[in-house]
């Protein structure tokens, strides 16, 4: 028999486009309304991030009845309290509107921390934002305290609640980003796992943040797990490519690839300045970056996104590459199955990354693949096999591979590439994850020994 599951993430599965007033106006008062019953106009799945990878596999864990039950916790300020979304019964958490631009701050600060790019200061009003949201979440989740037994709690946003739920029940916390100790000051590595160490067991995605973690003397039950892939999302049907291809004007080209949100620590700019040395030589060749901005950017009012996208767009007419370099913004997931399709190639140019999921993408898809140092995925490419790693933030290098690559059997490093895609779908993580789920619900029964 299934164990009841609660998942909780900052970025809701679904968010809406209309306000929670019209929504009841609209579809009339419900203790849960269903939202596939909606009109399609007025919700739209989150794109991309932690909930495009966690949403298909929660509902395989369904499918399979090892989730006999589940809800899922996220902040939604626009959403109702409750709403059924693919099975799952999802309920919102709010913060007020004064708490959350301090909330934002102290989160971007600790990111920004996390990653190497600056030092964090510690304001008062800002952490006490921060722990009030891990507390309303945490709050949220003990709601369903006699109905739970197991909480799988995602990422850094979420790193209190794992000490503020206590002994309720079990919880998997999986860590999603970067954790380099030597690229943070000392109090907050010390600080950040403190916090991890507070789950009953913990997930990170790479070797790198394992051997971060023994670096600074971990205590506990921790795991690595790669980022899985949906491979039924990237099945590309009769004439999906060319439909793609004439939309965005890209008939006849060869395509380089790039996948990511726009975030400066994404480094689309040493991928625009590398190209434009390609670009020399190869008069064939595009680079066309997907992507938006992230849940902060759009549905935290932040300005990150849209202000790096303008320093990209200028850096591209200052280079005198408006022809040749195309910013799509956010693509569907059947446009971007065939954008993949019909690439020669895909790059992530990350600064630093957790893993990097577009490197499992272009893979499945049969496309080899050019990856920052700096990326986790980085881990499982072997250079003139499956694809290059270049140096991090090294526009040189970059370019010298992506030429490197244009001169090689892409279809064979492509295949290759696919092997190891292969070794990391979502049915090969699931059966790891049932595993993690069940020792960490066995450890925590009553009598066990830890």
């Amino acid at each position: 028999m299934g164990f009841r599951a609660v998942i909780s993430t900052q970025t809701p599965l679904v968010r809406f486009r209309a306000s929670m007033e019209d929504i009841l106006i609209k579809y009339g008062e419900s203790d849960c309304i269903d939202v596939e019953s909606m009109d399609p106009e007025d919700y739209q799945k989150s794109p991309g991030g932690v909930t495009a990878m966690v949403g298909p596999m929660v509902a395989s864990l369904m499918r399979s009845g090892e989730f006999s039950a589940v809800r899922w916790v996220s902040f939604n300020p626009s959403a109702p309290p409750c709403f059924r979304y693919g099975g799952i019964e999802n309920h919102s958490v709010y913060m007020t509107s004064d708490k959350v631009p301090l909330y934002t701050n102290f989160k971007e600060s600790l990111w920004n921390e996390i990653h190497g790019i600056s030092r964090m200061r510690l304001n008062k009003e800002e952490y006490e934002a921060f722990a009030s949201f891990n507390w309303l979440t945490a709050e949220r989740l003990m709601q369903f305290l006699t109905e739970v037994d197991l909480y799988w709690v995602h990422d850094f946003q979420l790193m209190l609640v794992s000490n503020m739920i206590g002994p309720s029940a079990p919880v998997v916390y999986q860590w999603h980003i970067p954790f380099v100790p030597s690229l943070m000051q000392p109090l907050m590595a010390r600080f950040i796992l403190k916090n991890m160490e507070t789950a009953d067991s913990l997930i990170v995605s790479t070797r790198r943040e394992m051997e971060g973690l023994t670096r600074l003397g971990y205590h506990g039950r921790a795991f690595q797990l790669y980022p899985w892939i949906d491979e039924s999302q990237h099945v590309v049907s009769p004439g999906a490519v060319e439909e793609a291809l004439a939309k965005y004007g890209l008939e006849g080209k060869e395509i380089i690839l790039l996948v990511a949100r726009m975030d400066p620590i994404k480094r689309q700019d040493i991928a625009i300045q590398a190209f434009g040395k390609v670009a020399k030589e190869r008069r064939d060749l595009v680079l066309v970056l997907v992507g938006d901005g992230s849940f902060t950017s759009s549905g935290l009012g932040h300005s990150k996104g849209a202000a790096w996208r303008s320093k990209l767009l200028g850096m591209v007419r200052e280079l005198g590459l408006e022809d040749r370099v195309k910013m799509l913004g956010f693509v569907d997931d059947k446009r971007l199955a065939a954008l993949y399709e019909a690439s020669r190639l895909v790059i992530l140019p990350s600064q630093l990354e957790g893993f990097g999921i577009t490197t499992l993408e272009a893979w499945i898809h049969g496309k080899p693949v050019i990856v920052s140092s700096g990326a986790g995925s980085s881990e499982l490419v072997a250079n003139g096999v499956n694809g290059f790693v270049f140096r991090a933030n090294d526009v040189e290098d970059l370019a010298g591979r992506m030429m490197d690559a244009l001169k090689m059997d892409g279809d064979s490093m492509g295949r290759n590439g696919r092997q190891i895609a292969m070794m990391n779908t979502m049915d090969k993580a699931m059966n790891r994850l049932k595993e993690i789920f069940r020792e960490t619900i066995e450890a925590s029964s009553p009598g066990s020994e830890q």
